[in-house]
């Protein structure tokens, strides 16, 4: 597997996609789902072979069987709910999408998800995830909040917590941070568990949405996000050059959406400003 990224992101000088498909291949084979996933990403962007998005589900799916749902296991089930939600090698399917999402736990992707579906479909959703759930249990030895080391002081739900002003969303699978002049939404456990945009990347990619009261749509200008590593020294990372506006089916209601790319793993605070209002928080970063 670590020949086949070495050769991937060129650390002997040069990339040389032939070589690290050779080496993911071999890694794969021996149910590598590092591997596994790696070879769904470059079969999915075209890189070092020819693009095929039915190859690229295929090598999702492998990845995303494994247990527990860590490394390339956890990136293939969220890779492939991707496919399922844009309908790029599979049949598009909103609930399949959202059933990888909650089982990747990727917040983010399933509240996207979400604003396509009826509450009948988020209910069979979420039936079918705990359905593969038991048949796909964890190894006993697996302790998921171990992943944030104790130095990290992760922002964490708290009660009274803020709750967005109606009309907008309220239900989220974390918890929302804030206040009507800006706030965004955080996972539970702190742990932001992220993946590559590109096999060749060596940043982790994020998108964040954000919520203001009086927006309308004026993002491009207004929104600015820094981070800062904690608990190590790291450069700060790269954000999307400008923010933007989207919509749910309520059209009179936008959020802003921007993509940050973090360079490291790590404990990082990130802060966004938006006129007026500043927002800071505390996330673990893993992959």
């Amino acid at each position: 597997m670590w020949l086949g990224t070495a050769y991937e992101q060129g650390w002997f000088g040069k990339t040389n996609f032939q070589e690290a498909i050779r080496w993911f291949r071999r890694a794969a084979a021996q149910g590598d789902p590092d591997a596994q996933n790696s070879l769904g990403q470059m079969y999915e962007i075209g890189e070092g072979v020819k693009q095929n998005y039915t190859l690229a589900a295929k090598w999702y799916r492998m990845a995303a069987e494994h247990v527990p749902d860590l490394g390339g296991a956890g990136q293939g089930r969220n890779n492939l709910g991707l496919l399922y939600l844009d309908g790029l090698g599979v049949p598009k399917d909103y609930v399949q999408a959202y059933m990888w999402f909650r089982l990747a736990h990727v917040d983010r992707n399933i509240f996207s998800a979400k604003e396509q579906m009826s509450s009948a479909e988020i209910f069979e959703a979420e039936r079918m995830a705990m359905e593969w759930k038991s048949l796909h249990p964890d190894p006993p030895e697996v302790r998921r909040d171990s992943e944030v080391p104790a130095g990290c002081p992760v922002t964490k739900f708290s009660v009274p917590s803020f709750v967005p002003p109606v009309p907008y969303p309220t239900q989220t699978d974390g918890f929302w941070l804030g206040s009507e002049k800006l706030w965004t939404m955080l996972p539970k456990n702190g742990t932001w568990k992220l993946g590559h945009y590109k096999p060749a990347d060596t940043a982790f990619r994020q998108k964040l949405f954000w919520w203001r009261k009086d927006f309308r749509g004026d993002a491009q200008s207004m929104l600015r996000v820094t981070g800062k590593r904690l608990d190590s020294p790291a450069p700060p990372f790269i954000t999307d050059q400008h923010a933007y506006a989207s919509w749910t089916d309520d059209l009179e209601h936008p959020f802003i959406t921007t993509g940050i790319d973090i360079p490291t793993v790590g404990c990082w605070q990130i802060t966004g400003r938006f006129k007026d209002a500043e927002l800071s928080f505390v996330v673990w970063v893993t992959q």
